[in-house]
């Protein structure tokens, strides 16, 4: 299954109402990009850190190698 599909799943099975963001594992990073053919662009925040839009939400790297994490909260 591919990295895209995962993070569709995750996103679209996620039923509460604060999603805010997703984090997706650094080792997966790369891939899920090329899937969506998007080119990670600089957060609004400047802190070195990337991010793309997908389906409305701010996708990041995330910390760990290979987890997909719905970020939550207001």
């Amino acid at each position: 299954m591919s990295i895209k599909t995962e993070v569709d799943r995750a996103i679209h099975g996620y039923h509460g109402d604060d999603l805010q963001g997703v984090t997706v594992g650094f080792e997966l990073w790369d891939d899920f990009c090329r899937e969506v053919g998007l080119a990670p662009q600089p957060t609004e925040f400047g802190e070195g850190d990337v991010e793309v839009i997908y389906l409305g939400l701010s996708v990041r790297p995330g910390m760990n190698p290979d987890t997909i994490n719905l970020l939550t909260g207001l």
